[in-house]
C-alpha cells in the first residue's frame, strides 16, 4: 500500500521492484499499468504479465552442494531464514544436488535462522548444537554463512576442519572473513545494470526479447569447505 500510494504521488514513469515476495510484487502490477521490471522476485501470477531479473539460483546452489558432495560431504545442511523467493530457488537445487549425489534429505537437513537482531543469536546457538549432525552447511547468504562460522568459533568448533561452511552472494564479507567463504558468486551490479536497461527500453516503447532474464553464478573456491575423501 505505501509502494503504491508513493508511485502515485510521484507520478512515476517506470518502476523497478526488488525483493518483495510473489504475491506483494503481484498486488502492487496490478494496480499500477505503467511499465514495472522485477528484481528477485518469484512465483508472480498477475496481468499484465512482468519483465523480471534475477540469477541462475537453482544452478548456483546445485553447483555448490555437488562441489560438496564431490569432496565426500554425505550430511550437509541448508541454512535460510525461510524457504520462498530465491531461498526457494536455492533450496530446490540444493536437493536436486543431494538427489543426484543419492543422498535423502531429511527435514532435520533445514536449519532455520531467525534474523531478527534480538533473536539471531539465540537462533545461531540452536542451529550450532544442530549442525553437530553434519560435516557440512550450505547457506543462502554469505551474511548467514559469516554469522555461523563467527559462533561457531566461539563454540570452539573449527571451521572447515570440524565442519565445513559455503556461502552465496561472494559479498565482500565472504571475502575479508578468515577462513574466507567458498561461495557462489553473483554480479549484483550487472543484475542493476539489466534491470534498468530493460525498464527504460519499456519506456520507450521498444521490444524486450525477454520476460525472465536469469544471470549466470559461478563457484568461487576458499578456505572453509574441507575434503573428506579418503578421510
Amino acid at each position: 500500500n505505501d509502494i503504491l500510494k508513493q508511485v502515485s504521488t510521484w507520478n512515476v514513469d517506470g518502476l523497478l521492484l526488488f525483493g518483495l515476495r510473489g504475491e506483494d510484487g503481484a498486488a502492487v502490477r496490478r494496480q499500477y499499468k505503467k511499465p514495472v521490471v522485477c528484481i528477485d522476485i518469484y512465483n508472480m501470477v498477475c496481468d499484465p504479465p512482468v519483465y523480471t531479473v534475477g540469477l541462475e539460483d537453482e544452478a548456483g546452489a546445485y553447483k555448490a552442494v555437488k562441489y560438496l558432495t564431490d569432496l565426500g560431504h554425505l550430511k550437509i545442511a541448508f541454512m535460510s531464514d525461510d524457504i520462498i523467493g530465491v531461498d526457494r530457488e536455492r533450496f530446490i537445487g540444493y536437493k536436486k544436488a543431494l538427489a543426484d549425489a543419492g543422498i535423502e534429505y531429511e527435514d532435520k537437513n533445514y536449519l532455520k535462522l531467525n534474523p531478527w537482531e534480538e533473536e539471531v543469536e539465540n537462533s545461531l546457538s540452536c542451529i550450532c548444537e544442530a549442525v553437530r549432525d553434519f560435516t557440512a552447511v550450505f547457506c543462502t547468504s554469505d551474511l548467514y554463512a559469516v554469522q555461523l562460522t563467527a559462533k561457531l568459533s566461539d563454540c570452539g568448533t573449527r571451521i572447515p576442519e570440524d565442519i565445513s561452511v559455503v556461502g552465496y552472494d561472494d559479498h565482500a564479507l565472504s571475502r575479508y572473513h578468515r577462513p574466507g567463504i567458498t561461495t557462489v558468486h553473483q554480479d549484483m551490479g550487472k543484475k542493476g545494470i539489466v534491470a534498468a536497461e530493460t525498464l527504460i527500453r519499456l519506456l520507450k516503447g521498444m521490444e524486450v526479447e525477454k520476460s525472465m532474464n536469469q544471470l549466470p553464478t559461478r563457484l568461487v573456491i576458499r578456505d572453509s569447505v574441507k575434503d573428506l575423501r579418503g578421510a
